[in-house]
């Protein structure tokens, strides 16, 4: 029987480049025009100036969180390969320092967010991303740190069969 993750998936690309998603950055825009349009509507009808506050303080919030998602909205976060992990501008940590991978939720109230986390021995140093805000959802980045490492350690057994 055929394993369900295939090492040699040729579907599935030679690396995972995970960005910040463009969601979060339209809903900001979209927060942006409610604002514009909130600013208009006290002008128009003489009144409820309160209105114009608000929504002047709501429009700056959200215009300077939707400039700010936009300079890192192509930011690489993370790529896995059959290297290993390189996140954000760290170096690439190679598979054989990497250990305890997870992919975990946490639930807060009524909200569940989840992470990804690794630890490194080398440097003594457990890194933890929140994946909300990227591109690739939990079973998505298991599926893939399954793979590539799987493809590693293949390459790896082909490395130490050919030397002996």
């Amino acid at each position: 029987m055929r394993p369900v993750i295939d090492p040699n998936n040729l579907y599935f690309s030679k690396q995972t480049v995970i960005h910040y998603t463009r969601a979060n950055l339209l809903d900001s825009v979209f927060m942006c025009l409610i604002a514009c349009a909130g600013i208009f509507y006290p002008l128009i009808q003489r009144e409820k100036e309160w209105i114009l506050f608000v929504s002047v303080v709501t429009l700056f919030y959200f215009g300077s969180k939707a400039y700010q998602q936009y300079l890192e909205i192509d930011e690489v976060q993370l790529i896995l390969n059959s290297e290993g992990i390189k996140y954000r501008r760290a170096p690439l940590v190679p598979w054989d320092e990497i250990e305890n991978i997870s992919v975990y939720s946490e639930k807060v109230n009524d909200s569940t967010f989840y992470y990804f986390k690794f630890y490194c021995p080398k440097n003594d140093k457990v890194v933890k991303f929140n994946i909300g805000d990227l591109n690739i959802g939990p079973q998505d980045l298991e599926m893939a740190v399954r793979l590539h490492k799987g493809r590693f350690e293949r390459a790896k057994t082909t490395a130490e069969e050919t030397k002996n």
